[in-house]
């Protein structure tokens, strides 16, 4: 119960976060060690992969579930989304995914 409330927090700080910026990041995306497929899927990617992904790779794929679903992909909304998606892979286990953080 207490890693639902951990969860519920951080992605209520990422809401609070995207809609408090009104910029878009557009830049290139960096994909060092997770390859081409695991940052396109994004939103689909699964815990596992995720974080087993570097920083960068980690970045990419939220950049990219963001996009898929029209959220602005500006520095503190990926950087928000990340983290929340790091503590929900770590406590809710590695066989859900990445998209799985909106609904647990």
């Amino acid at each position: 119960m207490i890693r639902v409330a951990v969860v519920a927090t951080l992605l209520a700080a990422g809401t609070l976060a995207a809609g408090c910026s009104g910029s878009s990041h557009s830049g290139p995306v960096a994909s060092a060690h997770t390859g081409a497929t695991q940052s396109t899927r994004g939103g689909e990617t699964s815990c596992k992969d995720f974080l087993s992904s570097d920083k960068a790779g980690k970045e990419s794929i939220i950049e990219t579930y963001l996009r898929s679903t029209g959220q602005s992909t500006d520095r503190s909304s990926t950087t928000t989304t990340r983290l929340s998606a790091e503590a929900f892979c770590r406590t809710s286990g590695k066989n859900k995914l990445v998209r799985d953080i909106t609904t647990g």
